[in-house]
């Protein structure tokens, strides 16, 4: 600022840029699609990990993993931990249900 007698005072200033949600999430290259035997005898647990990258930064670079769509029965015999991203079997059965589709994003 300055006034009439050309007398000046200078001020410091720090302009910090916000990061907003423009980048979209992608899955890591090794997690696009897969195809994998499982026996109907395999133990209840992970299956399968699925890893994506955001990035943004705080809660806009945050990814929550879940199943968007799934073949007849295939939402009540698989979950998908929101936070790992880890395939979860809950309950197979080949006599019911011979494959499974899922979508997870």
């Amino acid at each position: 600022v300055a006034d009439g007698g050309n007398r000046t005072v200078p001020v410091a200033i720090r302009v910090v840029v916000l990061d907003v949600n423009d980048n979209t999430p992608v899955f890591d290259a090794g997690s696009a699609l897969r195809t994998f035997n499982l026996s109907e005898l395999a133990p209840l647990g992970q299956v399968a990990s699925f890893a994506a990258q955001d990035p943004d930064s705080a809660e806009n670079g945050t990814l929550q993993y879940s199943i968007t769509s799934a073949s007849n029965r295939s939402l009540s015999s698989f979950r998908v931990d929101s936070v790992t991203g880890d395939l979860l079997v809950m309950h197979i059965d080949h006599e019911v249900q011979t494959s499974h589709e899922l979508i997870i994003t």
